[in-house]
């Protein structure tokens, strides 16, 4: 009887997305592990998505109803590399062969080759997904039942996910929580940019090209991760510039146009649209999702993302470049230009 309650409760909470029930006890879920509760939900729910949202924790705070136009779902987790996107597409479009979009949000630290906090391969999740009698497993786990009771009782640290919508969301932080995680993303950043923990990966390019010439017929939509002005100056102080472009340049060349939000703007520079120095909050989200749909876009800031080609890329990076040694002469190291 014991073991029939404890099923019965992982069953109808799912903290692990691998059943269909979505009700007012689980549609708001713990953050236990993005990788595997969205590769669960790929695998083992309906799907018919023709759209396909990849990216890190930013990307996660956008919802995918905000896609107007598009049948998408948010596959973005926390901490992914560029060379990880190849499987995970390849998996949704197994599950959702008439996948026509993929948008990627993509972020600097990925052009990082010492790039700290990767997780596990892509194979481990999808391996773990495919496992034979996976899902009874979780239905008797003691471990699936705590995080059941969890999720019922609503109780979050600071993110929790909706599940309908595959977005990350935000618990309510107060002032001096907010200050705390500020300070720890501000020594996180400047040990990352530091000369001796950054190397650019000059196979980044071919990382690009190959997801391409993988994915015939799909068109690459692709945006960069607007982090705040915070984090945009101790990348400048850290003499991180000429890698910045170099990065825009390599993603511009390979996907033919890039839509910027990473750069000193109205939106980065307000710290009351992040929940720490990189995650913005979902409504900026909505915002990123306008701009490159075009959907709603006049009511934007009109400095909040430029769409930058290959036609464009040098004047938009010499823009770049002056408002950086603007910022730089008032206070911070110049950047030299190569």
């Amino acid at each position: 009887m014991a073991l029939l309650t404890v099923a019965g409760i992982n069953y109808y909470i799912d903290p692990l997305w691998c059943f269909k029930g979505v009700n007012k006890y689980n549609i708001f879920t713990c953050d236990i592990d993005a990788r595997q509760q969205k590769t669960n939900k790929i695998t083992y729910n309906t799907n018919g998505y023709d759209t396909l949202i990849i990216g890190s924790s930013r990307t996660e705070h956008i919802n995918q109803q905000d896609f107007t136009g598009y049948k998408a779902f948010n596959y973005a987790v926390p901490s992914i590399y560029p060379e990880e996107y190849g499987k995970y597409i390849d998996y949704f479009k197994k599950h959702n062969p008439n996948l026509k979009y993929v948008i990627i949000g993509l972020d600097f630290y990925g052009s990082n080759k010492k790039g700290v906090d990767r997780s596990k391969t892509p194979d481990y999740y999808l391996g773990k997904s495919n496992e034979p009698l996976y899902r009874l497993k979780i239905l008797l786990s003691l471990d699936t039942f705590r995080l059941a009771v969890k999720t019922a009782k609503r109780k979050f640290k600071f993110f929790y996910y909706d599940r309908t919508n595959n977005n990350k969301c935000v618990a309510p932080i107060d002032g001096p929580t907010h200050t705390m995680l500020m300070q720890q993303q501000a020594d996180r950043f400047a040990f990352i940019y530091d000369s001796k923990n950054y190397e650019y990966d000059t196979e980044l390019s071919h990382t690009f090209e190959e997801l391409i010439g993988n994915n015939p017929g799909i068109k690459f939509i692709v945006f960069t991760t607007p982090i705040s002005q915070s984090a945009y100056e101790l990348m400048l102080k850290a003499g991180r510039l000429d890698d910045y472009a170099r990065w825009l340049r390599t993603a511009v060349s390979a996907f033919g146009g890039v839509c910027n939000f990473m750069y000193i703007n109205s939106i980065t520079a307000d710290t009351s649209n992040y929940i720490d120095m990189h995650h913005f909050y979902p409504r900026i989200g909505t915002l990123i999702a306008r701009r490159i749909t075009g959907r709603g876009a006049e009511s934007l800031p009109a400095d909040f993302g430029v769409y930058v080609t290959r036609d464009n890329v040098d004047e938009r990076l010499r823009m770049v470049y002056a408002q950086a040694d603007e910022y730089l002469r008032s206070g911070g190291v110049r950047n030299r230009r190569k």
